[in-house]
Order: C-alpha cells, then structure tokens, then sequence
C-alpha cells in the first residue's frame, strides 16, 4: 500500500484499498492493475461521486451495476480484459465505454503509468504473470 500514494494516516481509504486487494484476489484479477484504476479513479475514495453520477472508488454507475461498487468495478475490470485481450483495450474501454475514444486511451496511458510506478519501486519489479496473467481467466 505505501507504495501507491500518500494514504498514511487516512484510515478510510487504506481499508477501501484493502478492500479492493481482496476483491482484485477473489476475482483472479492482478491486484496491481486494480489498485492502478483506483487510483486513477478515485485516489481510493470510496465515497467519490463523478459529475456522471459514477460512485466509489472504480466509480461505477449504479444504473449499469447495482451491486456493491468495488465487487462490481473489479467484475467489470476482468470482463473487459477477457473480452478485448489487453489490458490497454480494458483500461480503455472502461472509461469510453463501447468505442475507445481518444480520452479512452488517455485515461488508458494514466493507468499504465500507474502501474509502471509500482513495477519500478518495487524492489526486483513485478512479476510478469502478475501483472498479465493468462488470457484465459474463467
């Protein structure tokens, strides 16, 4: 967790980071490239509401996805993913919807970003299937 941020002495949003480990575990999807959306979300804000009405920390709409915001973002992260084979096209995609749109692949590159600071303070980096696991998740 230290190394995603500034988030000592902030409680809540350590146990919604927590939160989202556990879920990204549950699912089989790398924690590090759902901490990554997070951040860039939300800076693990479970309480962020979007201008669109997207809430928690993966801002999700509740019109598409009633279910609990984390367990349903997480959901959503892994169906991209197995449905467009990278997780470029799933960063994409998650923020421009149906067609990747120039702000798609924007918030795509913040996510990468993201994702490369933590492979680059992480002593030895991170792991390669870790990080892009097998196309064939269930």
């Amino acid at each position: 967790l230290f190394m995603l941020g500034p988030l000592a002495g902030d409680a809540d949003r350590l146990g919604t980071c927590h939160d989202i480990q556990a879920e990204a575990r549950a699912q089989g999807v790398p924690v590090p490239v759902v901490l990554s959306v997070a951040w860039v979300e939300s800076r693990f804000n479970a309480e962020a509401v979007s201008r669109a009405g997207a809430v928690g920390p993966l801002q999700v709409l509740p019109k598409f996805y009633p279910g609990p915001p984390i367990v349903e973002g997480v959901a959503k992260l892994r169906r991209l993913y197995v449905k467009k084979g990278s997780w470029e096209l799933a960063w994409c995609h998650y923020n421009a919807g149906n067609v990747c749109t120039e702000r798609g692949r924007g918030y795509a590159d913040k996510v990468a970003a993201r994702l490369r600071h933590l492979d680059s303070i992480v002593p030895g980096g991170l792991p390669p299937a870790y990080l892009l696991p097998p196309r064939t998740l269930p």
